[in-house]
């Protein structure tokens, strides 16, 4: 692989440079634009063809020879640097390589079940973004999601938006601003989520995350504003109630704080997920009934998910319930038994909880 230009464009691999303007960041390095010239379209005119020499470039040992990581997000050219990327930062790579050799190719916004990162007192929404390539012998889509089985299904067109360009790159500044804000560096983060806000000002999830970052800088004024923004667009929005929930807490305006909560539990998800997470969040705030609730409504919906027992059972010892508690710590550790990765996951938990709880 080649490292050459490793120094001259690493613009976003340091969370501690400020953020490259817009127009820079799908910028490709001169050795990458020379590469595809031999590899990809001098050996074919039709952009078929060209994606599958593309694809092959991207990932052969002779080519760049990628891998997946799980974070940080970085602009095409830190991830032609490092030599991995996260599922994001391929997704921009691709754009600007299929830009450069001829290939129509559209990013798309994908449903998913909504994924909640918890940081301190704060939700951050994370969503997921693949490419639409259309050629003149099929329609492809090109998903870095490194589950197969996940990637097809993602794949599927009901479950998805193609966005803008300007949407795409939000994606990208606003990844990064969550990133650093979990760095410790908040003044940094809201430099690069200027700018996700900026290209799309009705990018709901970054206003929420804009609306954590003024919150944790102290600016909680400007944090309302900001999840409220988030709410005009989307009156459901979880994660931004859930915030100003927290800001309201913070603040001691309680009976604020308490209907923020009522809008959260008064809405109906398909989900289980989504009350799982919220019910986390309200177990680590003391709110041991609410959180009760929630996690019941979540097994009433995926009854074999250890997961949701162990809250249970945590919620139920907070509580006093210790015969609710052994119940629901008894499945959670059978449950986790038939999934061996729930179990390793989960093992000093269930552990935890037994030394508690001696009947189990």
């Amino acid at each position: 692989m080649n490292w050459i230009f490793a120094a001259t464009f690493s613009l976003a691999i340091s969370g501690d440079l400020l953020p490259p303007q817009p127009d820079e960041v799908l910028r490709l390095p001169d050795s990458v634009i020379s590469e595809l010239d031999s590899r990809v379209i001098d050996r074919s005119r039709l952009s078929d063809k060209r994606l599958d020499l593309l694809v092959e470039y991207m990932f052969a040992d002779d080519g760049l020879d990628f891998s997946y990581i799980v974070g940080p997000t970085r602009n095409p050219a830190g991830t032609y640097a490092a030599g991995e990327g996260n599922c994001l930062s391929f997704t921009l790579l691709f754009l600007a390589l299929a830009d450069q050799v001829g290939i129509n190719a559209a990013p798309r916004e994908v449903r998913v079940p909504l994924n909640w990162r918890r940081d301190g007192s704060a939700l951050f929404e994370s969503g997921h973004v693949n490419v639409l390539v259309r050629t003149e012998a099929r329609r492809a889509v090109v998903d870095f999601e490194p589950d197969p089985d996940l990637s097809r299904r993602l794949s599927l067109k009901q479950r998805s938006n193609r966005i803008s360009r300007e949407r795409v790159l939000a994606h990208f500044y606003n990844n990064r601003a969550a990133e650093l804000l979990g760095e410790g560096k908040p003044g940094l983060a809201r430099l690069w989520s200027e700018h996700a806000v900026t290209l799309d000002p009705d990018f709901t999830a970054a206003l929420n995350n804009r609306g954590v970052i003024e919150a944790r800088l102290g600016e909680h004024d400007r944090a309302l504003t900001f999840y409220r923004r988030a709410l005009a667009i989307d009156t459901d929005n979880r994660s931004a109630l859930f915030n100003m929930h927290e800001l309201f807490r913070r603040t001691g305006q309680r009976q604020r704080a308490d209907e923020a909560l009522d809008r959260l539990e008064a809405l109906r998800s398909s989900d289980p997920y989504v009350h799982w997470a919220l019910a986390r969040n309200l177990e680590r705030l003391g709110e041991f009934k609410r959180a009760e609730k929630l996690y019941l409504r979540a097994i009433r919906m995926k009854d074999d998910d250890p997961l949701f027992h162990t809250g249970l059972a945590q919620v139920a010892l907070a509580l006093g319930d210790h015969e609710r508690a052994e119940r629901a710590l008894s499945q959670a550790i059978a449950l986790s038994r038939d999934q061996p990765n729930q179990e390793i996951r989960w093992n000093e938990q269930l552990l935890f909880l037994k030394a508690r709880l001696p009947g189990v």
